[in-house]
């Protein structure tokens, strides 16, 4: 990621997107454009560094297919839930960069690299969970770093307003996610 008109680029990009296969069967009924924003940011030059993501609640995996697909196979991609579910199964047989730690995000697990290039927050969907998160892991990120908010409009707009509070370069686009609401920092 080179700039903040590289972020905007994307969106507008993922806005017009649709999945491709395999991915497509992937996602069954459910797509979201954040998932093409995913595939975009990791597929733009990271500098000299290995393009690392994180995500955290994996769900069903739809994200991090997404971050897989979109760094290609010299990525590394490590999703974290505290539940498995069996559609992780397959992300895993999927794509060979993902490693994925069913545990708890904070503190981060010692299998985390240093460098992260993306980091997608997306678990208990509160202020003060997304906020412990993006401390635990700000140490890990690389400069400069995409990280991504979902659910922001979440309790009555909490996750917006310490989005918003953030002292980053940052959009906050929800035709990414409708309803749920969705933001983005670059770290530097």
């Amino acid at each position: 990621m080179s700039n903040f008109a590289d972020l905007a680029r994307c969106i507008e990009l993922a806005l017009g997107h649709k999945p491709y296969s395999p991915l497509r069967e992937f996602y069954g009924e459910y797509y979201s454009p954040y998932y093409a924003f995913m595939i975009y940011a990791m597929s733009m030059p990271s500098g000299n560094y290995q393009r690392v993501a994180v995500e955290l609640g994996v769900d069903q995996g739809r994200g991090l297919v997404s971050l897989a697909y979109g760094g290609g196979k010299d990525s590394r991609v490590y999703g974290i839930d505290h539940t498995k579910k069996p559609q992780i199964d397959e992300a895993l047989n999927l794509f060979k960069n993902i490693t994925f730690l069913q545990t708890n995000s904070n503190p981060p697990p010692g299998e985390i690299p240093n460098n992260i290039y993306l980091l997608h927050i997306d678990t208990e969907h509160s202020a003060s969970q997304a906020e412990t998160e993006f401390e635990a892991y700000k140490p890990k990120l690389a400069s400069p770093a995409i990280v991504i908010f979902d659910d922001l409009h979440a309790q009555e707009d909490s996750v917006l307003k310490y989005f918003m509070s953030l002292p980053y370069p940052k959009i906050q686009d929800d035709r990414m996610h409708p309803v749920c609401g969705w933001g983005v920092i670059l770290y530097e």
